[in-house]
């Protein structure tokens, strides 16, 4: 976070830390653990852990404790030593263990001191530390639970604050307002996402059986989230694309770059302090553009910059009271919320002075708009005014042109009727020579079938007659249904195709029929037109060999013989000793 770091870079190069007096008496509330009162870094047996040792002298029987201001430490032990280095009290706690674990319901690990006036040692040990996150306090219970209320209420009110601004711009874009509200909502979701991680609420509150998730959600979500919902924010509200593009890109590169150093630092932990600079940058970044964009003539980038400026004032405040340069209170130690207030305040102020400008600037339009409409409602009665005056001419020229017309129609329509008279008889000549093609073309079909049925006739004039399977399909269904389908099984008379036409399925029953079903011709392996003439000539006893037939259709001698021998046989059934024409054997039944 910015706090932290700007922590951490003024605890190294700026303030020095502050004394305090670790003697607990009946005016002892508050005491920051310091390098000045304790001794960091200790060597214990455990070298796991980083351990701060404290002595203390308890003077009174009020009870204390120790508060540690960091809820993002995974692993916490706490022991208490009498004068004979002897353990008397020890706690072990941290965020990776659930939270009903704790000794105390609150958002920071409380670590109670209800011991008798004395001489103590204190040990904390910490384990996976970060540099700036050695927050410890010895507060008297009476002084931390007045502090603890007023913290909680004073968080209730910032929660609750942030969420009645994300509704309010909620229902306005849900009403049609301004894309800039839906981003607003989700920069507040991110600030909110934030603020939980920082103060520990999310854990108490949202993850308190889920330490795993509650150190992803602190460690790799919320940071990227705000981060990305802030870019998302600035970019559209300070209309960064238009005044300087540039910075757009450098931003979603920083945010790149912010999110692939972070998931570095799994492992490569020295890259943490890397990806804070990262995180650091953009806000910088956006803070000094927010700037040039007002001095271009953006009003609201100074809407902006006013509000992020109490952000960056509510760090050095925060900055200001870890030192102890300024004190502790509830308005010190949360100025990073109220900052995020007052910058959420200002930027729904800005919202608002938009929306005011864009309805003027609509109001302003429909002004235009109606003297334009005025002026083309005078427009339109001049032009009204010379179309009636056109009218008119055209009117005259339409009379004159309509006595000449009247003349040469006259003219035409003689001249139409005896066109119409010859077109008469040439229809009545058309029509005659139609109906002889007609029935010179049916004579000569009669014929050429009349032929294949009674008389001897060639496979090439055969094959005239029927040239392909889809013909011979077409004869055999106007066998086998004269009438239309039947199904056989259950008599219905409809049905449809089944995948290709000759195959029909019955609308009632569901059986599937092909047309060469119960016919000479069912399960044939050769062409129909060719089974057609060989029926044709079996049943004509044309005299033709085997081998002359297959030389002629193209057919194995074998084929042509067993078809011919499944025709003679056919023909020797009873039944069918009276067909007169080939095509009377083609169905199993006559």
């Amino acid at each position: 976070m910015i706090l932290r770091l700007i922590q951490l870079l003024v605890c190294l190069f700026l303030l020095s830390p502050v004394q305090a007096q670790l003697v607990l008496d009946e005016h002892t509330s508050d005491i920051f653990l310091t390098d000045q009162n304790s001794s960091f870094g200790i060597q214990t047996g455990d070298k796991d852990y980083y351990w701060i040792e404290t002595k203390i002298t308890k003077t009174t029987s009020a009870d204390f404790l120790i508060e540690c201001l960091a809820p993002q430490l995974k692993d916490i032990k706490a022991c208490v030593l009498n004068q004979n280095g002897d353990t008397i009290r020890f706690f072990k706690t941290g965020a990776e263990y659930v939270f009903e674990q704790r000794y105390l319901a609150h958002k920071n690990f409380i670590f109670p001191l209800n011991m008798e006036p004395g001489n103590y040692t204190v040990r904390i040990g910490v384990r996976d530390i970060q540099a700036d996150e050695l927050y410890f306090k010895i507060r008297s219970d009476h002084f931390f639970t007045e502090y603890a209320i007023s913290e909680y209420f004073f968080l209730g009110c910032y929660y609750g604050i942030l969420l009645i601004v994300l509704l309010y711009n909620l229902f306005l874009y849900m009403k049609g307002a301004l894309r800039v509200h839906i981003l607003y909502v989700f920069y507040i979701i991110g600030c909110i996402a934030l603020s939980v991680r920082e103060d520990g609420m999310a854990y108490q509150y949202i993850f308190s059986s889920f330490p795993s998730f509650n150190f992803i959600f602190n460690s790799y979500l919320a940071k990227p989230l705000f981060l990305s919902t802030f870019i998302i924010y600035s970019v559209s509200f300070l209309e960064i694309k238009k005044y300087v593009p540039i910075v757009k890109k450098i931003l979603i590169g920083l945010l790149l770059a912010y999110v692939f150093v972070l998931l570095l630092s799994l492992p490569f932990k020295a890259l943490a302090l890397v990806a804070e600079y990262v995180f650091f940058s953009v806000f910088i970044l956006v803070y000094i553009t927010s700037l040039v964009i007002a001095r271009k003539g953006n009003r609201f980038a100074y809407y902006f910059f006013a509000g992020f400026s109490m952000v960056m004032l509510s760090v050095l405040i925060n900055l200001l009271r870890s030192f102890n340069i300024i004190p502790s209170t509830i308005l010190t130690v949360y100025s990073f919320n109220y900052g995020i207030i007052l910058e959420v305040i200002i930027f729904s102020v800005a919202l608002a002075d938009k929306i005011r400008i864009i309805q003027e600037e609509r109001e302003q339009s429909k002004e235009a708009l109606i003297i334009q409409l005025s002026e083309n409602d005078m427009l339109q009665q001049r032009l009204i005014t010379e179309l009636e005056e056109k009218k008119a001419l055209q009117e005259k020229v339409n009379r004159e042109l309509e006595a000449k017309v009247r003349e040469r129609t006259a003219e035409l329509q003689s001249a139409n009727e005896k066109l119409a008279a010859f077109a008469k008889e040439t229809d009545r000549l058309n029509s005659e020579l139609d109906r002889f093609n007609y029935s010179l073309q049916k004579e000569i079909k009669q014929e050429k079938i009349s032929r294949i049925y009674n008389q001897i006739v060639s496979y090439e004039e055969f094959l005239n007659t029927y040239p392909d399977d889809e013909s011979c399909m077409k004869v055999i269904q106007q066998l086998k249904w004269p009438e239309g389908f039947v199904c056989k099984k259950c008599g219905n008379t409809k049905a449809s195709d089944a995948g290709i036409w000759y195959r029909k399925k019955c609308s009632k029953c569901g059986t599937i029929e092909s047309i060469t079903a119960n016919t000479l011709f069912h399960h044939l392996k050769f062409p129909l037109n060719k089974a057609f003439y060989l029926t044709y000539v079996e049943f004509s006893n044309i005299r033709q060999t085997d081998e002359a037939l297959a030389e002629q259709i193209d057919l194995r001698k074998p084929t042509i013989w067993a078809f011919r021998k499944k025709v003679e046989e056919r023909m020797q059934e009873k039944g069918y000793a009276k067909a007169t024409n080939w095509k009377d054997i083609v169905l199993d039944e006559i």
